[in-house]
């Protein structure tokens, strides 16, 4: 069920050195992150814009509609310059644990710390609302989000086979230390 009151925003602003390699010119990019306790419609088709734009094989907008409905303790975090949504991430409670269910930065952006400050932002949130564990599924053809992941703490736990296209999912756990 999406909630289309109720909006907790926080902004969080950032800067990071951005290189444009070509010309080898060095800029601080400032952004924000929006943190939303809430996943509805317009966000949905803001957030699956991108998500269409970061992955070729990017499910329908109804899948993302139908894998999200009913879920409690929603995190999205959007990132944001003044002008273009940068990247994303987005978690709910499942199972008993908080699972990051999707997220990534636009290649344009990316190598300024966005995923960083986004996986942390949510792993903090995690730990302070008593989550004990974070879990995240990642497509074994992407090579960046793994590595992510193990950098921040996750360990691979096992594998899936996607059943609509027979491509092996990485079931990755990070433990919330005290």
């Amino acid at each position: 069920m999406f909630i289309n009151n109720y909006k907790d925003l926080v902004l969080i602003n950032f800067s990071s050195a951005f290189q444009i390699k070509k010309e080898r010119i060095t800029y601080l990019m400032d952004y924000i992150i929006e943190k939303h306790f809430e996943l509805n419609e317009s966000m949905l088709r803001e957030l699956h814009s991108i998500y269409s734009q970061l992955f070729d094989d990017a499910y329908p907008i109804e899948n993302l509609r139908e894998r999200s409905t009913n879920k409690i303790d929603y995190l999205v975090l959007i990132a944001k310059n003044e002008s273009h949504t940068l990247g994303f991430k987005v978690g709910f409670a499942e199972d008993g644990l908080f699972h990051s269910w999707m997220g990534g930065v636009l290649k344009a952006y990316r190598k300024n710390g966005i995923a960083r400050e986004l996986t942390e932002i949510q792993h903090n949130w995690a730990k302070i609302k008593g989550y004990k564990e974070i879990r995240t599924h990642t497509d074994h053809r992407y090579n960046d989000m793994m590595i992510h992941n193990i950098r921040n703490g996750f360990k691979i736990v096992g594998t899936k086979i996607r059943a609509h296209n027979g491509v092996k999912k990485i079931i990755m756990i990070k433990k919330l230390s005290d």
